[in-house]
């Protein structure tokens, strides 16, 4: 059965790259090139993935910071990577509970997790009800499908040795990958300003979770580094991830950032707190340093508009049209949410709001909180399903924390610290509209799921992987 389900895969997959290779050319010879070299770069990739169990997972995250954007449309790498996810989860799943009879599902945060999965996906029911679009609910299933990566992550951590080494080096390439771009797209935003207020108001608010979970990684690993080489190593890290936080100019992440670190400091050991102190203090001189040669003059009038940014936090309730144009979109997703708080009206679905910016009514799918959001989609138990997860999320962390084992304490740290963190953003910002933001989500949740069990001792030691090296 396996064999003849293998074959009809290949056999789809042929069909599927087949007309591929006739539409995309049609489109753009760009799409047409990309496509031609993806195909001769898939073998090669297929076989590095593959040397050791941990490698298609690793595959997966690392194509996800190519594909970590906002750009308008659907590109040719983000249908790759939706292919590669899908099959590489698909086939996760299906080996695990057929194949190797192994339970994935072991207590109540996994069976709650599922539920939550299997009602996202029923709520297309609504979707049709409630007279939404399918095309946006398939982008919204996209985003809410991350959650499923929480497995195949606990598994990672709390199986092998490198699990959760090699997760941590993810969430910092990942960091170091969107803060770089993100500068670079600043500065080519400066060079072509004509005028002052188009530098004092630049920003790129793109990837602020990632960025956000990488700077506190970072002061994490420095405070546990047992050299001076390590600490050193960490700093450019440390630098470019909150620098490239505080340029995108989103004030909610400041919140975070700032929730963050002082959780930190707080908890670490006091020698350790010392280190990432010290460490932080000197990274943020030389961060502004680093600032100066990327924008140059243009960093004398950029430090206006960020000061506004950070002085408006204590008036922005009373002064700042966004702010207030977020609290009339509250209040209109609210009133929807009242109408039919159970179940929800499933993905795609859209309500309406008067936009006081643009003085017109906004039709959208998504509330600036991401609480309200997952409550308008999904009705209440919807919403309670990712508190539980989210607050289990937190203990288990919190657990290994506690527990003081030098090798797994930092993190549960990382993890709590970053999850309670992420509060105040979710409060005032789509985060569960995002990709992005849902996986980086996810990541955590599955570091801290995967330490507990390897504390617990669910697994004695680490065994040999259910995947062979050569199998995909």
């Amino acid at each position: 059965m396996i064999e003849r389900g293998g074959s009809v895969v290949l056999g789809g997959a042929f069909v599927v790259l087949f007309g591929l290779a006739l539409w995309l050319p049609t489109l753009s010879a760009v799409y047409g090139l990309a496509f031609a070299a993806a195909v001769v770069a898939l073998p090669l990739v297929l076989w590095a993935t593959t040397r050791h169990p941990l490698g298609p997972l690793a595959g997966a995250l690392v194509f996800f910071g190519f594909i970590s954007r906002n750009k308008a449309g659907i590109q040719p790498e983000e249908i790759a990577f939706a292919l590669y996810y899908l099959g590489f989860l698909s086939h996760w799943f299906v080996t695990r509970a057929l194949v190797y009879k192994e339970r994935i599902v072991r207590g109540g945060l996994d069976l709650v997790l599922v539920g939550f999965l299997l009602y996202v996906t029923a709520s297309v029911g609504l979707t049709i009800v409630f007279g939404g679009k399918l095309s946006g609910a398939m982008s919204e299933w996209v985003n809410f499908s991350m959650f499923a990566f929480y497995f195949p992550i606990r598994e990672a951590v709390e199986r092998y040795d490198i699990g959760r080494w090699v997760i941590a080096a993810i969430v910092i390439y990942l960091g170091v990958f969107a803060g770089l771009r993100n500068v670079l797209l600043l500065q080519t935003m400066f060079s072509g300003a004509d005028h002052s207020r188009a530098i004092t108001g630049g920003r790129i608010p793109m990837n602020e979770m990632i960025l956000l979970v990488a700077a506190l990684g970072s002061v994490t690993a420095i405070g546990y580094a047992r050299s001076h080489i390590q600490r050193l190593a960490l700093v450019p890290v440390l630098g470019l991830t909150v620098g490239a936080l505080i340029l995108s100019q989103t004030r909610a992440y400041y919140v975070d950032l700032a929730i963050g670190v002082f959780l930190l400091l707080l908890l670490l050991p006091p020698g350790k707190r010392s280190r990432a102190f010290w460490t932080g203090t000197l990274t943020l001189i030389a961060m502004v340093g680093g600032a100066y040669i990327a924008f140059g003059e243009a960093l004398l009038v950029l430090q206006y508009g960020l000061l506004n940014r950070v002085v408006s936090l204590a008036t922005a309730t009373q002064v700042d049209i966004s702010l207030l144009n977020r609290f009339i979109e509250t209040d209109a997703v609210w009133a929807e949410i009242l109408r039919n708080p159970i179940a929800g009206y499933g993905l795609g679905v859209d309500f309406t709001f008067y936009d006081a910016i643009f003085k017109g009514n906004w039709t959208k799918p998504y509330a600036h909180n991401g609480f309200l959001s997952l409550w308008f989609k999904f009705g209440v138990f919807g919403l309670l399903a990712v508190l539980l997860i989210w607050g289990r999320g937190i203990v288990h962390g919190w657990r290994v924390a506690r527990a003081r084992v030098e090798d797994l304490s930092p993190f549960g740290l990382w993890a709590m610290c970053c999850l309670i963190s992420l509060i105040p953003s979710h409060a005032s910002a789509a985060t569960f509209s995002n990709l992005d933001t849902v996986l980086t989500f996810t990541l955590l949740l599955g570091v801290a799921a995967g330490c507990v069990g390897r504390l617990s001792n669910e697994i004695a030691k680490p065994a040999p992987g259910p995947v062979e090296p050569g199998v995909v």
